[in-house]
């Protein structure tokens, strides 16, 4: 987000896996009854043949934008960051893909006894197993979504900046090492929680212009 026009939010809290559930659930119930086979008032599943999926699909992604994303007037790239993914995650992020068109995944690995011993994960005993299993996960759904992810170590790059240059080209943002450090040098996270945070702009004037990305 060091770049001009680029806004990317926080966590989201699985909001992607709830309504990847959702969608799921009434295609699965669909195809189960049969796309061309109507059915009468006293099926338990009466009118399901009408869901429309593309609808559903165009619906939510209005959703999405315009209430959580909400990129300003000034926004040429989108998008947030996100933890809280399910232990399977293939799925719901093909389901991103589908729900938002051209999305592109940026997945940052990390050491994982240095995970362990960071955040929540500091006071959970299994942790570095439960670690090891996601981030094998993740780098699945990376290899699932070929040419739409890029993976990232941080370890390799948090004291040299100048290797995300490759991941800034790939999403074809412009490059600026100063701007970068600068980044790296405020606290984040966890060393943050005890700053004031302000809103670079009020709700009111935001406007959903941009195309997810």
């Amino acid at each position: 987000m060091s770049a001009p026009h680029v806004l990317v939010r926080g966590e989201q809290g699985g909001t992607i896996e709830q309504l990847q559930v959702w969608y799921d659930e009434l295609c699965r119930h669909q195809q189960r009854i049969g796309l061309q086979k109507e059915t009468s008032k006293e099926h338990p599943f009466y009118g399901i043949i009408g869901f429309r999926r593309e609808e559903a699909l165009r619906r939510l992604r209005r959703l999405l934008v315009e209430t959580v994303l909400r990129p300003t007037s000034d926004t040429r790239v989108i998008g947030f960051k996100e933890i809280g993914w399910p232990d399977d995650v293939t799925p719901t992020l093909l389901f991103l893909r589908k729900l938002l068109p051209g999305v592109r995944f940026v997945v940052n690995t990390r050491d994982d006894e240095s995970v362990a011993k960071s955040g929540f994960w500091s006071r959970r005993p299994d942790a570095l197993p439960q670690i090891r299993s996601r981030r094998e996960n993740m780098l699945a759904a990376a290899g699932a979504l070929g040419d739409d992810a890029y993976v990232v170590h941080y370890d390799d790059w948090v004291g040299d900046p100048e290797k995300l240059r490759p991941l800034f080209e790939w999403l074809q943002i412009d490059f600026d090492p100063a701007r970068v450090t600068a980044v790296m040098q405020r606290p984040h996270s966890y060393d943050n929680r005890s700053i004031p945070h302000i809103e670079e702009r009020a709700q009111s004037t935001d406007e959903p212009s941009a195309r997810p990305s």
